[in-house]
């Protein structure tokens, strides 16, 4: 009987822990450089919160921090190979270049469940690159255009 007692606190632990464990979201940090190819001004159009600051290089450097909810880290190494966390570059003009992610928006099921996933980045521009936010960028375009119109 003491025995019993003995193997009942233990057991009791590894199952709390391997509870606690299995509700942990699976985090990756991925980084990607971009040539800014002569462009002045940075689109960030990006789903998710990002931070920004400056350094001496002459690229773009983004660290990307996935946290993906109910499933495993391999899941989310698989999805990586299949480029879903890929950034791309588009040059809008000659001074501004526009940074997104295509694949995010294409939804992922796993079990019947769609993934919730929570992305940060951290952008590292050179001195000197003006960094504009999508919603920025959007406003920014509708006020050009209705400016243009009533001329």
């Amino acid at each position: 009987m003491k025995t019993l007692k003995n193997l009942y606190l233990p057991t009791l632990l590894v199952c709390f822990t391997i509870l606690t464990y299995a509700q942990e979201p699976a985090t990756i940090t991925l980084v990607s450089s971009k040539n800014l190819n002569g462009a002045t001004q940075l689109v960030v159009d990006l789903d998710g919160d990002f931070t920004t600051d400056t350094w001496t290089k002459d690229y773009v450097r983004i660290e990307i921090e996935i946290k993906a909810n109910n499933v495993s880290r391999e899941v989310v190494k698989h999805l990586i190979r299949k480029a879903r966390f890929r950034i791309k570059t588009q040059n809008i003009d000659s001074e501004s270049m526009r940074l997104y992610m295509p694949n995010l928006q294409l939804p992922v099921y796993i079990n019947g469940k769609k993934l919730s996933e929570d992305i940060s980045y951290k952008i590292s521009v050179p001195k000197g690159i003006y960094i504009i936010d999508k919603s920025q960028a959007e406003l920014l375009s509708r006020n050009f255009n209705k400016n243009n119109s009533q001329q």
